[in-house]
């Protein structure tokens, strides 16, 4: 027998993207005020706006609510480590680069 997910949003679909969207580009700002390097700006946006909004993604629209198993939560955190872990490589890549 399947199983229907039920939930209810929180927030209009798409919120999380744009709340990700905005903090990334508010790190990519961060990113040249500090170090005075324009050509950073997409990288950074990129790497931290899509982790960040697929996490916010899932937490506006109640995704999270019902209790899922402790080896599924512990994939998506891998997933989310890992997302992050190769946007700050992108991140220092490009650094480099144009340095």
């Amino acid at each position: 027998m399947e199983r229907q997910e039920i939930y209810k949003p929180k927030i209009f679909k798409g919120a999380g993207v744009l709340t990700g969207l905005a903090i990334g580009m508010v790190a990519g700002i961060v990113t040249v005020v500090i170090t005075g390097i324009m050509g950073l700006i997409g990288a950074v946006s990129a790497s931290v706006a899509v982790p960040v909004g697929i996490y916010f993604e899932t937490k506006f629209q109640g995704k999270q609510k019902e209790q899922k198993a402790e080896e599924q939560k512990d994939k998506e955190r891998r997933i989310y480590l890992w997302l992050i872990g190769v946007g700050l490589i992108l991140f220092f890549v490009c650094y480099f680069l144009v340095k």
